[in-house]
């Protein structure tokens, strides 16, 4: 009987540590370095939405992987192209390394109205995003598959 107890209580405890941990967007605030990057996260999205490429650019590096200026071009194309832009992310991850680059993967619905129909087209996918700190500011290095500049 009291095999079987530890038994349970093995099984109880393994079946536990293998649940799938809840998505840190629902559970306590993150601090220091995650929560700079969700906060760069948040400002780009923001000035995508707004339609400001100069408050864009703050958050993209110059070492733009694909060169910033193409992806410059191709965001000031959906400003022009698109209307009611909006972008839901979920966070999936956020994982730093020892070289300033922190990797971030996330979920995102992203809605926009085509004005010359109206229509009201949403996408929803998966995509990685890289950061870099730069001058004590996280920056977009690279996006797979494309989150900005769809157009």
């Amino acid at each position: 009987m009291i095999r079987n107890l530890l038994t349970m209580l093995v099984l109880a405890f393994l079946l536990g540590a293998c649940a799938v941990q809840p998505s840190r967007d629902v559970g306590p605030e993150p601090t220091g370095e995650e929560a700079r990057v969700r906060q760069t996260l948040h400002e780009l999205i923001t000035a995508y939405e707004n339609k400001d490429p100069i408050r864009f650019a703050e958050y993209v590096s110059p070492r733009y992987f694909g060169d910033k200026s193409r992806l410059e071009i191709r965001v000031r194309r959906d400003f022009n192209a698109l209307h009611d832009i909006r972008i839901a992310p979920t966070v999936r991850s956020i994982v730093a390394d020892n070289m300033g680059r922190v990797f971030v993967e996330i979920d995102f619905t992203r809605s926009h109205t085509l004005p010359a129909t109206r229509e009201q087209r949403t996408q929803a996918g998966r995509t990685s995003l890289i950061f870099h700190l730069e001058n004590g500011r996280y920056r977009l290095v690279s996006q797979r598959p494309v989150l900005f500049g769809i157009q």
